[in-house]
């Protein structure tokens, strides 16, 4: 897919019907493999009773199909803004549909803003000045109009243009503030980027699809104020000492560089789209909007070491930019809101949930690659109490103490035992997960040999 400079149109618009076909009315199921680390931690959110219930989410995209009863209920059984009979429904159905799957007890404000199937942009933009007043807690737009990347500006990167690799990610260490992209131009009258940002400076969190395209970036989701929603692929193994890294952003997508909020999609929804209203329903479960930009600042630091951390242990890059990963790891966790809580184990959100776990998770793995082991442990069994479901905290921390336990060191048995039991929560967490048998066998082999 290319950006297509200057059409506003729904995102993964072609794909909604097939998305849809996957959803039960009757029961209110998806019949769609809800697995990772987005959905481990709204299940953790649902678990301590956040389902949404008194919060009320804005849905700007097309028609939408009111028959359907949870969308009848989160709704009203009307929209705020209706488009003429006839309208195609799959896109906004889905969006919203996708919206109550992560806060099922929420209330959903639809606009319907289409004609003829695609969005009107004086339609969009009259939805936001609504919205910007209706006392929302957040609003999603899965539309847009393309921008080509090289007419988007990203502040600091772009001041890195022409530094050399080390130089880049001193930068990003050091770079105080958020990363802001924006776009040159607004690239449609009426700017929807601008309206977006209006509407965002009115409280509520607006979540905008970032796009598909290999060469460029959707506005408004570049707007100042605007969580740009993408996805991400699921690269995570588990190598012979640990489980690898979890976010890998598709490689050829220049929309990845702007993307404030990446979340691994269920398999056949690849597509922002289908992000952004995940996005927004986590937002209904909790989002600090105060706090949410320190923490998508934190985030992106730790991407910016993630991407690059596979290919200096593969030896594909040189081990001399090791330091300066971990550097950039550190920077994320010294960034994030509530760390020393966190740390301490007395902090819960959502947004920690989503947002802090991969950094530590990634973090620790890092330190026990280049680092000190015992750097690593304390952010393994901080990222395991925030998302308990999430395997690959416990699969980490199962090595560190197998391999301390075989160095000798502390009370081997104790390690051992301990160890078999997180790889058992490993394996429960996520059954058939690549290496956990492995893992497994290899730590009651070395329990028999200490008789224990």
């Amino acid at each position: 897919m290319t950006g297509q400079a200057g059409t506003l149109r729904l995102e993964s618009a072609a794909a909604a019907q097939a998305v849809l076909d996957r959803y039960d009315r009757d029961t209110g199921r998806w019949h769609l493999p809800l697995v990772g680390e987005f959905w481990d931690a709204v299940a953790e959110a649902h678990r301590r009773g956040l389902t949404g219930h008194g919060r009320r989410a804005a849905v700007v995209d097309s028609a939408f199909d009111l028959s359907i009863p949870a969308l009848h209920a989160a709704s009203g059984g009307a929209p705020q803004m209706a488009a003429r009979a006839g309208e195609p429904t799959a896109h906004g159905t889905v969006v919203a549909l996708l919206i109550l799957a992560v806060a099922p007890d929420a209330q959903l404000d639809l606009y319907e803003t289409t004609a003829d199937g695609v969005p009107d942009g004086f339609a969009v933009r009259a939805a936001l000045r609504r919205i910007a007043l209706s006392g929302v807690d957040a609003a999603c737009l899965s539309l847009g109009v393309g921008v080509p990347r090289h007419e988007v500006t990203v502040e600091p990167a772009d001041s890195l243009a022409d530094a050399s690799f080390t130089d880049m990610l001193l930068g990003m260490f050091a770079a105080a503030g958020r990363q802001v992209a924006r776009p040159r131009t607004c690239p449609a009258s009426p700017c929807l980027c601008e309206a977006a940002r209006a509407a965002s400076a009115q409280g509520p969190i607006i979540v905008a699809a970032a796009g598909n395209a290999v060469d460029g970036v959707f506005c408004p989701a570049v707007a100042e104020g605007v969580v740009s929603a993408g996805f991400q692929l699921d690269a995570r193994e588990l190598t012979a000492e640990q489980t690898e890294l979890a976010a890998a952003i598709p490689p050829d997508f220049a929309q990845s560089d702007v993307t404030d909020l990446t979340i691994r999609q269920p398999a056949g929804v690849l597509g922002s789209s289908f992000a952004a209203p995940l996005a927004t329903g986590a937002a209904l479960l909790g989002f600090d909007g105060a706090t949410l930009p320190a923490m998508m600042d934190s985030a992106r630091f730790g991407g910016g070491a993630d991407a690059i951390l596979p290919a200096i242990v593969k030896g594909d890059w040189p081990k001399e930019l090791a330091p300066y990963v971990l550097r950039t790891h550190e920077h994320a966790i010294a960034a994030f809101p509530h760390m020393p809580d966190i740390l301490a184990g007395t902090h819960w959100c959502i947004g920690s949930a989503l947002l802090a776990t991969t950094t530590l998770v990634n973090a620790a793995y890092a330190e026990m690659q280049f680092g000190e082991a015992d750097r690593a442990e304390p952010l393994l069994r901080a990222a395991r109490r925030l998302v308990p479901d999430n395997p690959h905290a416990p699969a980490n921390l199962a090595a560190l103490l197998h391999n301390r336990a075989r160095r000798g060191a502390g009370d081997p048995a104790a390690l051992c035992r301990e160890a078999l039991d997180l790889v058992l929560v490993a394996k429960a967490a996520r059954p058939g997960y690549q290496g956990y048998d492995e893992r497994e066998a290899a730590i009651r082999r070395c329990l028999r040999e200490l008789g224990a």
